[in-house]
């Protein structure tokens, strides 16, 4: 595995931003909030497969509701929910309340809202038809799911693009198009840009003089090097990861509460890329970095800094959305988790499988489940709200002595959430007068609070550790409380379908960071190296960076991605 900074030394000519794909995002919205609802309370009277067709209108397709039925008028206006027959139906505001029986949700009735403001993004055709059951040996013949290469540069007479193999790579595809390059950037362009897309700051002017003066061959590499050198080359380049995974100091949640230590991580981030550290184990230690060995000192005892750091590292899986203050809610808070980590670690939209088999990759519902399996078995530290600020299962990272009292006080503090929790819902108290269990209830709360002031002072990571251990059984339709069968814990199918062994007692974390960094992976080393030269020239070789699948671009130059992927291993 090569070095964070292996292609920076040439990657240094283009603004380092770009803009998200608004089309994609929406189809993502579609499938994971919109299409499942359609499909569960409208294809039955509204579709092509519908026994009695009500009203002449089919929602099993974009056309078909921007059509409409028997009213004449069409059932959706892309951009304006309020003009829009749909909504005015199932807001059940006229005569026509759909669906039938059981109302949707508030919350639904806001995500059809939210996606017609949007256009109505909608991929389906006016055919719809059961999708054909996977077959994974044809799907790996797509494109990025077949082995990285490593192809011979190609061969260029122009000795201006001889200089490195990458040049040759870009001349030959503009002389395939005829295209004819700009000529070369001036030095105070260059610097400029190499210390922008670097460090994210200008360069001094004794920089830049001391770079003109400079009339070396190697004269830019230095400049290459002592920029990576910088402190500001991590805090640069780890803001271009933090902002792939939903770093913040806050929970999330709809009260968005402050989360005490997540810094930890950020700064780890920072450190990671000033440090060179190798990209592997850069993600094996977010996925599972509490269950990796430790480094040991010459005595053969294990130095607790490196513990520490390869905790904190979990604090990629701990930042996961929360959904309020209870667990009713936590499936989602698993769903964000899958989603963040298999675009941002395989550009794949694993999440479109949680209510369906994907329906343009090959990913089918178990595979989703194979790994909600693995972060169902986690313990995820939960931040506190507004109403009950107390941080619980956050990992201590301290001596065993404040360990040990951090311990008791977890314990304390569960037990009476527990107790409290139990008084809620009437499990509790069911002996008592209204009187007598209000003055339990408050007395409880009191407990908590002298436990939370006198909070034992011990160092704290928010991050992850080894829950129970189980598999998961997929959910119908999404739904948690319609489970069906079991699915053991394991990988995509595609990516070569490992599962864990039944006798194995942990989550299954430290094997997912081992599958996903495995050198047989297609997908790691592409998606990364693509994102870095997005973050150069502002466009990546694959202009979806978070979508390597059937709906996401094709790469502009595939052997060039090849050939940096295989040097980034």
């Amino acid at each position: 595995m090569r070095g964070w900074y292996a292609l920076a030394a040439v990657l240094c000519f283009g603004p380092a931003v770009s803009r998200a794909d608004d089309s994609r995002e929406g189809l993502d919205f579609f499938e994971k909030k919109i299409r499942s609802v359609l499909a569960e309370r409208c294809y039955g009277c509204h579709s092509a497969g519908a026994k009695d067709l009500m009203g002449g209108l089919m929602v099993d397709s974009a056309q078909s509701l921007k059509r409409g039925g028997n009213s004449g008028q069409p059932a959706i206006i892309p951009g304006a929910p309020d003009q829009s027959l749909l909504m005015t139906a199932i807001r059940r505001e006229g005569k026509l309340k759909m669906p039938p029986g059981q109302p949707l949700t508030p919350e639904q009735v806001g995500d059809f809202e939210a996606w017609i403001k949007m256009g109505a993004p909608d991929p389906r055709t006016e055919s719809v038809k059961p999708p054909a059951p996977y077959n994974f040996g044809e799907a790996r013949k797509f494109w990025s799911f077949q082995p990285v290469k490593d192809p011979a540069p190609p061969k260029i007479s122009d000795p201006v693009w001889n200089k490195t193999a990458i040049d040759r790579f870009i001349k030959a595809k503009l002389d395939e198009k005829k295209l004819t390059p700009l000529s070369a950037a001036s030095k105070p362009q260059l610097i400029r840009r190499a210390t922008y897309d670097l460090t994210g700051l200008p360069p001094t002017p004794d920089e830049i003089a001391a770079f003109l003066a400079d009339t070396s061959r190697d004269a830019f590499d230095k400049v290459v090097d002592r920029l990576l050198a910088t402190k500001q080359y991590g805090e640069r380049w780890g803001r271009h990861w933090l902002d792939l995974v939903r770093y913040a100091d806050t929970s999330g949640c709809n009260a968005d509460f402050p989360v005490p230590d997540a810094y930890r991580y950020r700064n780890w981030v920072i450190r990671a890329f000033n440090e060179d550290k190798p990209y592997d184990q850069f993600l094996r230690e977010q996925v599972a970095g509490d269950l990796l060995p430790v480094t040991k000192d010459s005595s053969g005892n294990e130095i607790a800094e490196d513990r520490y750091d390869k905790v904190i590292a979990t604090g990629y899986l701990a930042i996961a959305r929360r959904f309020g203050s209870s667990n009713a809610e936590f499936h989602l808070t698993i769903d964000d988790t899958i989603d963040n980590m298999s675009k941002a670690m395989i550009g794949l939209s694993v999440a479109c499988a949680r209510c369906h088999d994907h329906k343009y990759d090959p990913v089918p519902s178990r595979d989703y489940y194979a790994l909600y399996g693995i972060f169902q078995s986690t313990k995820y530290a939960f931040p506190g709200t507004e109403i009950y600020p107390h941080a619980k299962d956050f990992v201590a990272l301290a001596p065993e002595k404040g360990a040990a009292r951090l311990k008791a006080y977890q314990e304390e503090t569960s037990r009476l959430d527990a107790r409290l929790q139990a008084y809620k819902d009437n499990r509790e108290g069911k002996d008592l007068s209204p009187e007598q269990k209000d003055k339990e209830v408050q007395r409880m709360r009191d407990r908590v609070a002298v436990l939370e002031r006198n909070a034992p002072v011990v160092p704290k990571a928010y991050a992850v550790s080894e829950g129970a251990a189980a598999n998961a059984r997929i959910q119908r339709k999404g739904d948690p409380k319609s489970p069906g069968e079991e699915v053991p814990r394991g990988f995509l199918e595609v990516l070569g379908g490992q599962t864990l062994p039944p006798e194995e007692q942990g989550s299954g974390r430290r094997e997912l960071a081992e599958w996903i960094t495995d050198a047989a992976n297609p997908l790691m080393a592409r998606v990364m190296v693509n994102r870095i030269w997005q973050h150069h020239f502002g466009k990546g070789i694959v202009q979806s960076p978070n979508d390597f699948g059937a709906r996401g671009d094709r790469p502009t130059h595939p052997e060039l991605l090849d050939y940096l992927a295989s040097r980034f291993r």
